[in-house]
């Protein structure tokens, strides 16, 4: 624990070393929202009969699960980590790779989320008609960590493919894609056909956002802990999926040495 208290400690430094890259992160979320509103506004105009107000309320959190790490960027670190050699030291020190990058993760996911939710609650206040109060509120956040969690472990564990393949970026770049509109990043799942929404609900996907944003917004029905418990569900089945994978290419990796 001591070690990990100085991980975070590293991490928090480092994060506010760049206050460039913190800024233009922060920026980006209002920027994005935006253009979200300008769509559905303009689709409104043509008369498609959606609930522009709610879908806006929808995308003003969903970003917020969505920017809350650069996620892609974790995997690549990983992957570089791997063909680098870098991991090396964690096989002598008794700190893990997915420990050193779980404090990095737990700095920017936290300072992320302490400036932009607020920012999103009062867009869900003043621009929809969602009523919510502190338990609703409380209730989302929980999930939206979890949310931040499942994601942290799956693009670690695409980051770890690196052991066994010569380049995964093809992989990053793929999984990025699905990802994008499994979990409700492009279109809210709630507009999809049944037989979408019914394939969806069988995967991680939707829990890496979208759950969070169809709690708060109440855009569909959501029982929170059924959602709680689906959610750990898969972090448990991907922390056991990246230790597996872990311990796999740390073998194929000492073999190589021989």
């Amino acid at each position: 624990m001591t070690a990990f208290l100085g991980l975070l400690k590293l991490q928090l430094r480092q994060f506010t070393a760049f206050r460039f890259d913190t800024f233009t992160k922060l920026t980006g979320y209002p920027l994005q929202l935006g253009m979200m509103v300008l769509l559905w506004g303009f689709l409104e105009e043509l008369g498609t009969g959606f609930n522009t107000q709610a879908i806006i309320a929808y995308y003003a959190v969903i970003f917020v699960c969505q920017k809350q790490y650069p996620f892609m960027r974790l995997s690549f670190e990983v992957q570089m980590k791997i063909f680098q050699g870098d991991i090396f030291r964690n096989y002598v020190k008794p700190i893990p790779l997915i420990h050193e990058l779980f404090a990095k993760f737990i700095v920017q996911a936290v300072f992320y989320l302490s400036i932009a939710l607020p920012v999103a609650l009062l867009v869900v206040v003043n621009v929809s008609d969602v009523t919510v109060d502190p338990l609703r509120i409380l209730g989302f956040f929980v999930l939206c960590l979890g949310s931040a969690i499942l994601g942290f472990l799956l693009w670690y564990m695409i980051g770890l493919t690196a052991f066994f393949t010569v380049m995964n970026r093809g992989a990053v770049m793929l999984f990025s894609i699905i990802q994008d509109f499994a979990k409700g990043a492009i279109i809210p799942l709630t507009l999809l056909p049944d037989v979408w929404t019914g394939v969806l609900a069988m995967t991680p996907f939707p829990h890496m956002a979208h759950t969070a944003a169809a709690y708060l917004t109440q855009i569909e029905t959501v029982n929170f802990w059924h959602a709680l418990a689906m959610q750990w569900t898969w972090i448990l089945l991907a922390y056991a999926c990246c230790a597996w994978l872990w311990n796999k290419g740390v073998q194929r990796d000492n073999l190589s040495l021989v």
